[in-house]
């Protein structure tokens, strides 16, 4: 599944989205990590990484959560790390989403919306996490989003 020379069909891709694997993981790392075994937590949360890789399977919306392992687990680095990552995501889909013709976008609306809310749950992670520097970093591209979702539809 991490082989990036192995095709992820979209039924795959769903399926791990579904069943929320990152999810998952960071829920156990989370438990380990309450229970005192922080280093169990990390590596719960590493081996999640190394077998979805977010080169392989792009994070997204369902995989915000899985941030909170890694703050759980006391690594804010590698949290920030993963909500960034998938703000970079959202920021590409919306540059691109942006740049169609006026005219295709009542064909991309929900994927518009997806892309907003994902980046909206991203900032609000960082904010109960305390994470100024990655809220502050995704505030003003967050703002214009908006700004152009409103200005279009």
């Amino acid at each position: 599944m991490n082989d990036p020379n192995v095709y992820i069909d979209h039924t795959t891709e769903r399926t791990t989205k579904i069943l929320k694997i990152r999810k998952t993981f960071s829920r156990l790392a989370i438990i380990l990590a309450r229970e005192g075994k922080k280093d169990k937590a990390i590596e719960v949360m590493e081996r999640c990484e190394e077998i979805m890789p977010f080169d392989v399977f792009v994070p997204g919306y369902f995989d915000v959560d899985f941030a909170d392992g890694w703050y759980v687990a006391g690594d804010s680095a590698r949290g920030d790390s993963v909500l960034l990552e998938i703000a970079k995501v959202c920021i590409q889909e919306l540059d691109f989403y942006f740049s169609v013709d006026t005219k295709l976008f009542p064909k991309i609306d929900m994927e518009t919306q997806m892309s907003l809310e994902t980046l909206r749950r991203v900032i609000s992670a960082a904010i109960r996490k305390d994470r100024e520097d990655v809220y502050l970093k995704l505030e003003d591209d967050f703002n214009k989003y908006i700004s152009m979702y409103e200005e279009t539809y």
